[in-house]
């Protein structure tokens, strides 16, 4: 009798979870397809299903940090493409690294 009131509470509880989760995953698709929007025109979103909680928050930009002599500036979502045509070691790495951007 337990364990059938025990999963009775855990099957929509489940449910309703995945249904959250997969049209906040489709808010997100959706903000992708709107590049040029400002980034104050969206928000954070966070579920707590359990308390329920639904709350929203302005994102904050990531913070700008300012590199090298040409003084290039990047963000933590930024990369750089190696591409040399072969696989180098960490050490060339480093190397190629100081002699482009150092």
């Amino acid at each position: 009798m337990t364990i059938t009131s025990i999963a009775g509470k855990i099957l929509p509880a489940l449910a309703t979870t995945t249904a959250a989760v997969s049209g906040l995953a489709s808010l997100e698709l959706l903000k992708l397809l709107q590049p040029d929007k400002p980034l104050s025109d969206f928000q954070n979103g966070f579920v707590n299903l359990a308390l329920p909680l639904l709350a929203f928050s302005a994102p904050l930009a990531a913070p700008r940090h300012v590199f090298g002599r040409e003084g290039i500036t990047w963000t933590m979502w930024d990369h750089i493409m190696v591409d040399e045509g072969r696989e180098i070691t960490l050490d060339e790495l480093r190397l190629l690294f100081s002699q482009r951007h150092l």
